[in-house]
């Protein structure tokens, strides 16, 4: 129970912090160096993202936006 709250804890680290049967802390850490080399290609600028909701209307054809906020990414 102590690794499980130490890895809820720990969730800024993530994926370092996964308990994971089978993988070794190591690899956890070279997955998160690829992550953090990645973030520019893999994320955009929170200022720049686009909420879209889209609801299915009862008894109606395809889906409307109810809301969007920003720019596409």
């Amino acid at each position: 129970m102590d690794r499980l709250n130490t890895s809820y804890l720990d969730a800024d680290k993530y994926p370092e912090n996964l308990i994971s049967p089978g993988r070794f802390d190591y690899q956890l850490r070279e997955y998160r160096q690829r992550l953090e080399n990645s973030a520019t290609r893999l994320f955009c600028d929170e200022r720049n993202a686009k909420v879209i909701i889209l609801q299915l209307g009862e008894g109606k054809d395809g889906m409307r936006v109810e809301n969007s906020h920003g720019k596409n990414c």
